[in-house]
């Protein structure tokens, strides 16, 4: 991911060259005081040139932007910006020509909803760790979608607002398929640091107080009524699966039953045949598993590690014992489509899934459904 530590004006503004007027653009939707800039922009090394030379405080006006922009300058956020516009009833047109960083800073000069959908989209792409849900009984999501999304953020801002003490809440909603998408930032408790203030001859102390923000979301499979949460703070999930069943789906106790979070069957793994094929023809490769060897005893724990612990387990005839067995947990590298390499995927009994970022939750919650591991309700949603 490109941060404002490893910012580099020369490789950013190096695909801006003959597309000066995008600079124009950006500088336009910049306060003029205090900028010293030639204006039009001869071209982007001479705008490099003067970011080396000008005062210290207009090169942070000017930077600012320029590094929200950077955060999307690969090809993951080049996708997440076409998806934005098309997401907004923007169309593509010539925007798949412009390279990453130049559609970023364009969106970002132009419309800024659109750029943060994108931002919100990306922070969708790197989520690293789901809580899995299923419904006791056929589900279906209410007719206005617009008012769901009112009263999931009310419900959201009012739990927000009582533990941690803000009730701002930014939501977005993706749906460019049929599986509902909602992500939300939040304001988390404060913290305070201490800073320098005052001029550089003559500084002092100061204290300053700021919100960390946090994005959470949650993905809704209308044909299998599943719910997919993700949430760094554990405490929060049980309130977003509730928020979200009172105002998505008309059904507080959906998702409150029992048998709610029992959705992932990892005995699948251990059959007699090589049942499971991976996306490249190949059977799972798994490194890591944690079990109990029965069910009545919980308490004793056996782990096997390996390169290929699948291999492991049939050379040493354990295979139908450990199918049979209450498996804990188990780490696995799958192959993807888009990517060179296998991916570290780590399931834990009963509903949780953890891989690295970026890694495709959707690719891997269908392969794992694909695979009979991920277990849907016996029913089948209601769809409208």
């Amino acid at each position: 991911m490109q941060t404002s530590h490893n910012f580099d004006p020369e490789a950013f503004l190096q695909p801006f060259e003959g597309r000066e007027h995008l600079l124009e653009e950006y500088l336009d939707s910049l306060p003029p005081a205090g900028l010293t800039v030639t204006r039009p922009v001869a071209s982007a090394e001479s705008f490099k040139n003067h970011l080396e030379i000008c005062p210290s405080v207009e090169r942070r006006v000017l930077v600012t932007g320029m590094v929200e922009a950077w955060e999307m300058a690969s090809d993951d956020g080049h996708e997440q910006l076409l998806a934005a516009l098309r997401a907004n009833g923007g169309s593509n047109g010539n925007h798949t020509e412009l390279p990453a960083e130049c559609l970023a800073l364009h969106l970002l000069s132009t419309d800024r909803d659109v750029f943060e959908s994108a931002l919100s989209l990306d922070e969708m792409r790197k989520c690293e760790a789901l809580e899995l849900f299923k419904p006791q009984s056929p589900v279906q999501l209410v007719g206005d979608l617009a008012a769901a999304k009112n009263h999931f953020r009310s419900e959201m801002a009012a739990r927000c607002g009582e533990k941690y003490g803000s009730q701002r809440i930014l939501m977005r909603q993706f749906g460019e398929s049929d599986i509902l998408s909602v992500g939300f930032y939040f304001e988390r408790p404060p913290k305070a640091r201490r800073t320098l203030s005052g001029s550089v001859s003559e500084p002092h102390l100061a204290r300053d107080e700021a919100r960390p923000l946090q994005f959470d979301a949650l993905i809704f499979e209308p044909g299998t009524g599943i719910l997919s949460i993700r949430s760094s703070w554990g405490r929060l999930t049980e309130h977003i699966r509730r928020a979200f069943a009172t105002a998505f789906l008309a059904e507080p106790d959906a998702y409150e039953w029992p048998g709610a979070s029992r959705i992932l069957q990892l005995s699948e793994f251990f059959t007699e045949e090589d049942e499971l094929l991976d996306t490249d023809g190949s059977p799972p490769v798994i490194t890591d598993l944690e079990y109990a060897p029965t069910h009545d005893d919980l308490e004793a724990r056996y782990k096997i590690t390996g390169t290929n612990v699948l291999a492991i387990v049939r050379r040493d005839g354990n295979i139908t014992a450990v199918h049979d067995s209450r498996i804990r947990r188990l780490v696995l590298k799958m192959a993807l489509e888009g990517s060179a390499r296998r991916r570290r995927v780590q399931l834990t009994a009963p509903n949780k899934v953890n891989f690295k970022r970026g890694a495709g939750a959707d690719q891997i919650i269908g392969q794992l459904r694909d695979w009979h591991v991920l277990q849907a309700p016996a029913h089948t949603a209601i769809t409208a």
